[in-house]
């Protein structure tokens, strides 16, 4: 009797785990009539927002705080994959660890699929990184080519606009609207891209220098002017060897560099053995904050969009190094 009322009790979280609870967010979202859309990150699935306003409906499977390098499907994201008219990726192997899961729904004739990396030129590209981790046992193809190209607002620019061109041409009596809401969104990116730009120029050029948990700021700081030295390649997988710990914090010392930034959805283990290490060597070394790279962040930090993710990287980075 009591291993029945246990059971009867933990039923309804057995059946949301396992994707079958009927939630009223996923009721709404299959019986809707605008486009169904899955977005692999919080920041594809706010392009996709900005470009597609009232006409589309979002599932987001990798949220904020997550880590788009480890991420694996949950039974909800399957229910949303199997029920979406339109699969959004970012591309460039961000999505590694879910690749295969993704192409299985490649062949339903009733979804259109799309990558954002696509509306770029190869010339835009930095090639990747790979960092020969200790216990990094797994062979995880990272690609040939840094998936973080968002953090250059000029590219997130041209990003969305191949979304806004796919949309138009996906759901062809909608384009005027989908041209319109691009027009308003670049206005909105170049805005920010000039504020980043603004605001990484009141450093002085020695005190540009970023260091990091994983190579996510490439294309930021080949952008906006900054060196950046980090633990471990594009990728998170892998455990981080005390030869990087000891290479990052004797960098720190030699170039003066005053603070190492946290990324949000990662632990701060690394980072704090960083600290430990440049102390070892007598040169204090402080936490900057934390940055949003892989996802958006919370309201809270002003992180929830793009553009705000943007501003609060770059004041936040200003802040700990000036």
């Amino acid at each position: 009797m009591k291993k029945t009322f246990a059971y009867m009790m933990a039923l309804p979280i057995i059946l949301a785990l396992n994707g079958c609870y009927n939630d009223a967010e996923y009721t709404n979202f299959v019986n809707s009539d605008k486009i169904k859309i899955v977005a692999t990150t919080s920041i594809v699935a706010n392009f996709a927002q900005e470009i597609g306003q009232d006409r589309v409906v979002i599932y987001n499977m990798i949220k904020s705080g997550m880590d788009a390098h480890t991420y694996n499907t949950t039974p909800a994201d399957l229910k949303y994959l199997k029920a979406a008219d339109l699969i959004l990726t970012s591309g460039l192997e961000l999505e590694s660890r879910i690749e295969d899961v993704l192409d299985s729904f490649s062949s339903s004739k009733d979804k259109a699929f799309y990558t954002l990396s696509d509306g770029l030129d190869s010339t835009d590209l930095l090639e990747a990184s790979h960092e020969e981790d200790e216990g990094d046992e797994e062979d995880h193809d990272h690609g040939l080519y840094d998936p973080h190209f968002w953090l250059d607002a000029s590219l997130s620019i041209k990003a969305v606009t191949g979304l806004s061109d796919f949309l138009a041409t996906y759901r062809v009596d909608e384009s005027e609207y989908f041209a319109s809401n691009l027009s308003t969104y670049v206005t909105q990116l170049e805005e920010v891209d000039t504020y980043v730009g603004q605001k990484a120029l009141s450093l002085e050029a020695n005190k540009r220098i970023l260091l990091t948990t994983h190579d996510a700021l490439s294309y930021f700081a080949r952008a906006y002017g900054f060196d950046v030295y980090s633990l471990q390649g594009i990728s998170t997988d892998g455990e981080i060897s005390t030869t990087a710990l000891n290479n990052i914090a004797q960098t720190a010392k030699e170039l003066n560099v005053k603070a190492i930034f946290l990324e949000d959805g990662l632990s701060d283990k690394s980072t704090r053995a960083v600290i430990e290490a440049a102390e070892a060597i007598n040169y204090n070394l402080s936490i900057g904050g934390e940055l949003f790279t892989d996802t958006l962040g919370s309201a809270e930090d002003s992180a929830d969009t793009y553009v705000k993710m943007m501003k609060t990287d770059i004041e936040r980075i200003v802040s700990a190094l000036a």
